[in-house]
């Protein structure tokens, strides 16, 4: 399960910073409502993967309230889908329910998306990898990247410490390299059989077909983590 590679750790101090973000000082609208008890529901308005299950506990472990969920990670969801029930103290609750819903939104749009592009390339028989980038929202490089995975990809470099990779600045400084994405990468091929020959710039999902051929072993696209369209994402109060 891809949530396993989340360190619990890093999940905790990510719901704290998110927490800290969204309400640095007093709630006022919290102390209006108290700490009686209360149920809400969380519910997705759109169609999509759903994604970010393990952060939105995390911060719901955070202020003690208690979640049941009624879908499983990564699977997909129709509109107007219940998905969970919240139950804990009332400002607690609410005090949640936006970092929630914003990394359910923006992780569920992510894994929506890598996976039609994903489905776009198995139609094409293509047994590739298809990777994200680093082009990931500041301070959301975890739940992006993570999200990347449960659409069915695999992640790039997390960083640049992670594999040597030569892009258009160090090309113009070190000289140049020749265009002609399929012809080349089968040359290089012939040459050296082992190494894995990458296609990117510019991919989404009308051009991805395009890029994937017998030769190339990876697509990298930002068009996954950048730019994509989130999921609709409530909650209403039960009682």
């Amino acid at each position: 399960m891809a949530e396993h590679i989340l360190h619990p750790v890093i999940l905790k101090k990510l719901a704290r910073q998110w927490l800290n973000e969204d309400t640095s000082s007093f709630d006022f609208a919290g102390a209006a409502v108290g700490e009686h008890a209360t149920t809400t529901e969380i519910l997705c308005k759109s169609a999509g993967i759903i994604a970010g299950i393990p952060f939105a506990n995390a911060v719901f472990k955070e202020l003690n309230c208690n979640v049941e969920w009624f879908v499983s990670e990564g699977s997909f969801l129709e509109g107007s889908s219940k998905v969970a029930s919240v139950s804990g103290k009332s400002r607690h609750v609410l005090l949640a329910e936006r970092p929630v819903l914003n990394c359910l939104a923006r992780c569920s749009g992510i894994a929506t998306i890598t996976n039609t592009q994903r489905k776009i390339l198995d139609n094409k028989k293509w047994n590739g990898f298809l990777a994200c980038t680093r082009k990931t929202t500041p301070g959301f490089r975890l739940p992006e990247k993570y999200a990347v995975l449960i659409g069915g990809a695999c992640n790039h470099r997390f960083d640049l410490s992670q594999e040597i990779m030569l892009k258009d600045n160090h090309i113009k400084i070190a000289g140049s390299v020749k265009a002609e994405l399929h012809e080349v990468a089968k040359q290089l091929k012939i040459e050296y059989p082992t190494i894995l020959i990458e296609g990117s710039g510019g991919v989404n999902e009308d051009n991805i077909a395009d890029y994937a051929g017998p030769h190339i072993d990876i697509i990298s696209t930002s068009s996954t983590v950048q730019g994509y369209r989130t999921l609709d994402f409530s909650m209403n109060v039960c009682c």
